[in-house]
């Protein structure tokens, strides 16, 4: 059985979430606004590294946790590959290459 543990939770958030920049930096639909994050997420790996990175990542958690526990019970899609990768898209700043972070309009966790 798997584990359900507030940490355990939370690791499975932070997992989610580095799959999903990972996936935006290495496979951006065709269309320029993907194409263009996948090119910010590119710079910004190239300028912290990918161990800084995964803790910049890591870091977002809690912000997701409280997001998703807002709208779980109404949202029909799935957590790990469409909330995440949606609250990324809307929630991060890219532009400070090594240095993507919360929006600061965003930092108290909003609805989708």
């Amino acid at each position: 059985m798997p584990e359900t543990s507030a940490p355990a939770l939370a690791l499975e958030t932070a997992a989610c979430l580095w799959e999903a920049v990972l996936d935006l930096r290495d496979n951006p639909v065709g269309n320029p606004d993907t194409m263009e994050l996948a090119l910010h997420i590119r710079a910004s790996f190239e300028a912290a590294g990918t161990a800084t990175m995964r803790m910049i990542v890591i870091g977002w958690t809690d912000a997701v946790d409280a997001a998703w526990t807002k709208i779980a019970d109404d949202y029909l899609m799935s957590f790990d590959w469409d909330f995440v990768p949606g609250w990324i898209v809307r929630h991060i700043d890219w532009s400070e290459p090594g240095h993507p972070a919360i929006k600061p309009d965003r930092a108290i966790p909003a609805n989708l």
